[in-house]
């Protein structure tokens, strides 16, 4: 069973490097984009061939990280590609050096080329090297975060983060719909992210019919038992908001209950992320009971303090409970 899981993913990644290697002739900004897609998910398929190898030797492991390699430096990726290369390296370094000699020689060149033009063009983008003028307030400084973002990404389109960074300007600008663009851009190059995953879902309210919208929230609750925290966040927030609308729908409420509770069971969760979780599951509560959620549950969770200190009002409480959610899935992800 192993091996066949193995072959299959290895038999995936030729053929996704096929097809995009024919969309990355094309030229067109388009295509090139289809083709970083396409490399990004054999780059992952090869990672699953050697997760489906049992004792994989060094030679195998240097073999599939060389190929993935390739594959994210390929799909216009330096970041994701320096790190497949780190790989690559400790790997070379437990084996004799005429073993990895060939699969070195074949990806250095590409790789330092493609790292040298990535932090030269990044070296003329000044405002994306500051955290502070990432998501500027200003729409003057903005339009240029933006401009620099679109410079960057015409060169190298498989970078998801810099989609991630154009959505998230986008959005503070009041761009939704373009925002969502950026954010299924991202999604595709890393469908893996849970951060993406998470924003998307408060996102679709305000860009997708109220259908769409409640069936991708309703798939989402489906698979909340192996969510991540971020997911599991705003999945509940969904259904809370769900129940608020719908005179205290009280299944809306136990899913929401549900996944926050899933949400704060999952090890390693950023304190900011914990807080939001305990702040729905605290609201949840009082509405099962009859109540309605005010501040006091954002106090005892841990998420008014900010909204606080900064003279704001914390009356909106599932505003509150998400502005404070992004927030920290947004650091997580910068």
């Amino acid at each position: 069973m192993i091996d066949e899981v193995r072959h299959r993913a290895l038999v995936e990644s030729g053929a996704l490097k096929m097809r995009a290697s024919a969309l990355l002739a094309e030229g067109r900004a388009e295509d090139r984009f289809e083709a970083a897609v396409l490399f990004h998910e054999a780059a992952r398929a090869e990672k699953r061939a050697l997760s489906a190898t049992e004792n994989p030797s060094a030679t195998e492991r240097l073999a599939r990280w060389g190929e993935a390699c390739g594959c994210l430096i390929s799909g216009l990726d330096p970041p994701q590609a320096a790190r497949a290369w780190g790989e690559v390296l400790n790997v070379a370094a437990s084996l004799r050096p005429r073993t990895a000699t060939a699969t070195l020689n074949r990806l250095r060149e590409a790789f330092l080329r493609q790292n040298a033009a990535f932090v030269a063009t990044l070296r003329d983008a000044p405002l994306l090297q500051d955290e502070a003028t990432l998501v500027p307030a200003e729409d003057k400084v903005r339009r240029q975060v933006l401009k620099q973002i679109d410079g960057l990404l015409e060169l190298f389109p498989g970078v998801a983060h810099l989609w991630w960074l154009r959505f998230r300007n986008q959005k503070q600008a009041g761009d939704l719909h373009g925002g969502w663009e950026s954010l299924r851009k991202a999604q595709l190059l890393a469908p893996d992210n849970p951060s993406f995953a998470a924003i998307a879902l408060w996102l679709a309210p305000q860009v997708l019919s109220r259908r769409d919208a409640e069936a991708r929230l309703d798939a989402a609750y489906d698979q909340v038992a192996t969510a991540s925290a971020e997911v599991c966040l705003f999945i509940a927030l969904g259904k809370l908001k769900a129940a608020a609308e719908t005179r205290r729908d009280r299944e809306a409420l136990h899913a929401a209950l549900r996944a926050a509770s899933v949400g704060l069971s999952r090890s390693g969760t950023y304190p900011a992320l914990r807080a939001s979780l305990y702040a729905v599951q605290l609201a949840s509560e009082v509405m099962l009971g009859g109540g309605t959620p005010n501040a006091e549950v954002l106090y005892r969770a841990g998420v008014a303090g900010d909204f606080v200190g900064a003279g704001l009002p914390v009356t909106d409480v599932l505003g509150t409970i998400a502005a404070v959610g992004e927030r920290s899935i947004e650091r997580l992800a910068a």
